[in-house]
């Protein structure tokens, strides 16, 4: 019987949008002999502005369910 669990890495990664990261969503399986295996199974949206002087952090939604980040759509919004 082997033991599954999955946890969302604390990082933040930017991507090529300002004010936009992403974290990763790991899944690690652990078999009979002790062996683990991690992999990265999803991406975790969040976006960061500032709002009277103080950052601000908001999830937008998982890449699994049709969130990405697209080289090809310009933001028309201004974070900073």
């Amino acid at each position: 019987m082997s033991d599954t669990f999955t946890k969302t890495r604390s990082k933040r990664i930017p991507t090529k949008h300002d004010g936009v990261y992403y974290k990763e969503v790991e899944k690690t399986s652990i078999d009979n002999k002790g062996k683990s295996k991690t992999k990265v199974i999803d991406k975790v949206y969040v976006i960061r502005y500032r709002d009277n002087g103080r950052e601000r952090l908001v999830t937008l939604g998982k890449y699994s369910e049709g969130i990405y980040s697209t080289p090809n759509v310009k933001t028309t919004f201004n974070f900073f």
